[in-house]
């Protein structure tokens, strides 16, 4: 009997977003130090339309602190052999959003924002889940984007994990029955039904 239901990275995709943002890094680090390939100021002002942008250097030294971080988190989860999201009787847990397991009776409702770039899932919490929810700096940083696409609740990003999606429905069913209080799953208007 499976006692929880754990997702990993899709390494393909982990893969190839953290070597692209290697290379563009290794790129923006090269033009800083050396400055071969943008010399001339005259092509950005004509771009830009005036000499802001004069000093490539700092352009470069912004892209690179964007792609650096990027690159280094990529090939963290890259080589990482520890599951993402675990789902079990005590309740889910994913590593990049969540401190510790928001347990089963915290959570009010399930909604499943599936579109064909973005893939959610979120949880509505009640008073006692979201006063001991600790949450980690993605999750703070990803919040106010999530609420301007209409996402409600603790979001958790499925785009980008290897999931067998009617194993993973199947699981959240399972392990939710053993919940004390009633819960139900929907959907957002704008999504195919999924549970």
């Amino acid at each position: 009997m499976m006692d929880k239901y754990e997702v990993y990275s899709d390494q393909g995709q982990v893969g190839l977003l953290a070597f692209v943002c290697l290379g563009l890094s290794v790129w923006c680090g090269y033009e800083i130090v050396m400055g071969t390939s943008f010399e001339a100021p005259l092509k950005w002002q004509l771009i830009f339309g005036d000499s802001r942008f004069a000093d490539v250097k700092y352009m470069f030294g912004f892209l690179l602190a964007i792609f650096g971080p990027v690159s280094l988190y990529g090939l963290r989860r890259f080589f990482s052999s520890k599951p993402i999201l675990t789902i079990d009787y005590e309740g889910i847990y994913d590593r990049r959003n969540m401190k510790t397991t928001v347990p089963w009776a915290a959570i009010e409702e399930m909604k499943r924002y599936n579109s064909d770039t973005l893939d959610v899932l979120a949880l509505r919490l009640n008073e006692d889940g979201r006063r001991n929810l600790k949450t980690t700096w993605a999750q703070k940083v990803n919040k106010p984007f999530y609420a301007m696409i209409g996402v409600k609740g603790l979001a958790l990003h499925l785009n980008g994990l290897e999931i067998d999606h009617p194993e993973f429905e199947a699981a959240l069913v399972k392990y939710q029955r053993v919940r004390p209080q009633s819960f139900r799953f929907s959907t957002h208007p704008q999504t195919k039904r999924i549970f």
